[in-house]
């Protein structure tokens, strides 16, 4: 691909403007448009190859990449879906993508009571459930001082899967309801930051009597924290405070002599004098 004047010239010649042409024009003019940090007249071009001929996978790429750069992510999914379709991406690929947009999309009505609520509104129930979905409402919520909502939709993200990420998000919803904070999680001790499994099982001692161990704050703290020992399995996770591991900060490293390697000249037996130059 040539560098942009190149390209621009070669647009400004007049047999770029045979019908024929005009495809690969309009795809040269949006991409000319996203290099030059102009998003709007990207997406303005790729209108109009749509209205030309459809928009082909690598005109849909192009459409996503210029509509991140304009920062309208709730127009993302469906493109995902197209790109799905055409078997670009396989559907967990589309899942993740869907995922990323909408989080970055309800990132964006922090500020806009209606607007997050409206939008989060118009999600699938599994769409609500994804992790970073979840996350992205919640803070959103909380930022405006909606407690009990961000708690109900993480514990039900949390309950269909364990993340550590969306417990300790959980334990700052300071307005949510005590008792259900608790019910909650009493559920979630049986799951893999809980104590029943072989690795809290075979542990020297439990994460509440570790110097690594730091409570979440609120309810949830009673039952959780967060291990901060980089050499843990489940540093950075949140774990209960009858969870275990082997990497317990009273544990103490057993000594170890480094056994001396071999001489490269025996120089200790002299029972058969030989010489180096031998």
């Amino acid at each position: 691909m040539g560098t942009a004047p190149s390209r621009s010239a070669a647009l400004a010649r007049p047999e770029t403007q045979i019908g024929s042409l005009a495809v690969p024009r309009l795809m040269l003019e949006a991409e000319l448009a996203l290099e030059r940090g102009q998003p709007v007249d990207a997406l303005a071009r790729l209108s109009d190859l749509r209205k030309e001929a459809g928009l082909h996978t690598a005109a849909l790429r192009l459409e996503m990449r210029a509509l991140t750069a304009a920062g309208r992510h709730e127009d993302i999914p469906p493109i995902v879906d197209q790109l799905v379709k055409r078997k670009f991406y396989d559907p967990a690929q589309g899942e993740l993508l869907r995922a990323a947009a909408h989080a970055e999309a309800l990132g964006n009505f922090t500020q806009d009571p209606g607007g997050l609520r409206a939008y989060w509104n118009r999600l699938s129930d599994a769409e609500r459930l994804q992790p970073r979905v979840a996350r992205a409402a919640a803070r959103g919520f909380i930022a405006q001082g909606g407690d009990r909502e961000a708690a109900d939709l993480l514990a039900r993200s949390v309950d269909r899967v364990w993340d550590s990420e969306l417990v300790a998000l959980y334990a700052e919803c300071t307005g949510a309801d005590a008792t259900r904070q608790l019910e909650a999680a009493e559920r979630w001790l049986a799951g893999d930051g809980g104590p029943d499994n072989p690795l809290s099982k075979l542990a020297p001692d439990v994460c509440e009597t570790c110097g690594f161990f730091v409570r979440l704050q609120g309810n949830l703290g009673i039952l959780f924290g967060v291990c901060g020992n980089a050499f843990s399995v489940s540093d950075g996770t949140v774990v209960s405070v009858d969870h275990g591991c082997g990497a317990h900060s009273n544990v103490q490293p057993e000594e170890q002599l480094d056994e001396l390697p071999e001489p490269v000249w025996d120089t200790i037996e002299w029972d058969a004098p030989i010489s180096l130059f031998d």
